[in-house]
């Protein structure tokens, strides 16, 4: 302490408000004083609590300024958990920082506890050679990972409730298959209950210069698929149900047997919450999910829910929206990408 006093430390406020006097003649002069033969036991006494006290708030606030103790120049685990608070390693994520916020920020990202939990052990035994957020990207799965094909396949199905903005996705995602990539798309669309479907898909079809053909029922497939045999991707569009109305839901099963998807895409608002995310996938019929694919980032403030519902499923991320804009607000997924979403405060995305 006297040596961080001689180096410039000339006074202090303490965590509770009281002023602590970092000289280090006052430091020197209190720990040599003795106990003259004169002076009354009690009052020596109460002179050396005096100096323990003021040591131990030195001691104390020494810490929190992050100074060692000399005599314990590396400090020891006294904590079964130190582990979560030993984090190095948000080196590379924007506004990155010491390990010690890693697990503040996934809990402010609102991911799932149990999950940062997991994280962060997981970490703690790995020989932590990447910084957190590359090792946490690492574990991020994503179907374009490697230059691989995000879509899955030629037939691709997405299912999704209502609201999270599936059509203007497909067209997105048309678009960039059509006019950058120049494949044969095919768009098809099952959604005659929804007013106007059927148009807006019309529309952005008319404008990427694809065809459509509208499915009314599960028959229709072979002779539609026939038709454009020339396709190098097919889209299937379907209609926006509530994850409850169960009835309903079963409709899709009829619609995958009958089309015979190479992927299916679960369609989520990244707005929604992660209870919410997993009550869709719960409530899905019997259809096997390939791909996730989440809408709306430019409409939250945290991604914990994205990462929370994918590290739960263990599927695959395939794209990203964020804004209504064809077909530019679509990119495909990166696990760097997500980890980076997830490890920057709202404040530091808006300014990226």
């Amino acid at each position: 302490r006297a040596a961080y006093a001689a180096a410039g430390g000339g006074g202090a406020s303490s965590a509770d408000g009281d002023s602590v006097q970092l000289s280090s003649e006052g430091l020197n002069s209190a720990r040599h004083v003795r106990p003259e033969g004169a002076l009354p036991v009690s009052e020596a006494r109460m002179l050396k609590d005096e100096v323990g006290a003021l040591s131990q708030r030195l001691d104390s606030l020494m810490e929190r300024l992050g100074i060692p103790k000399a005599q314990d120049p590396e400090p020891q685990p006294t904590r079964a958990d130190t582990a979560f608070h030993a984090v190095p390693g948000l080196a590379g994520s924007p506004g990155a920082g010491d390990g010690q916020d890693v697990g503040k920020r996934l809990r402010a990202a609102e991911v799932d506890e149990g999950i940062i939990k997991k994280l962060l052990a997981d970490y703690g035994s790995s020989d932590r050679s990447l910084p957190f957020v590359e090792w946490l990207a690492s574990r991020i799965p994503c179907s374009g990972d490697g230059g691989g094909d995000a879509a899955g396949g030629r037939k691709v199905m997405f299912l999704g409730p209502t609201g999270v903005g599936k059509t203007t996705t497909i067209a997105k995602l048309a678009a960039v298959q059509a006019l950058l990539e120049h494949r044969n798309v095919l768009l098809l669309t099952s959604d005659t209950y929804r007013i106007a479907a059927v148009d807006q898909l019309r529309t952005y079809a008319k404008i990427l210069g694809v065809p459509l053909e509208v499915v009314f029922g599960a028959d229709s497939f072979p002779s539609v698929l026939d038709g454009h045999s020339e396709a190098d991707l097919v889209l299937l569009d379907t209609a926006g149900r509530a994850q409850r109305d169960r009835r309903s839901l079963e409709a899709f099963k009829t619609l995958y047997d009958a089309f015979a998807p190479d992927a299916v895409h679960l369609v989520l608002a990244a707005n929604m919450k992660y209870r919410d995310m997993m009550d869709v996938v719960e409530h899905v019929p019997d259809i096997p999910v390939s791909h996730l694919l989440f809408t709306k980032l430019d409409e939250t403030v945290s991604c914990g829910a994205v990462f929370s519902v994918q590290q739960t499923l263990g599927r695959p991320v395939s794209f990203l929206t964020a804004g209504q804009n064809v077909p530019n607000d679509i990119e495909t997924a990166s696990g760097r990408r997500i980890a980076d979403l997830l490890m920057s405060s709202d404040r530091e995305r808006r300014m990226a």
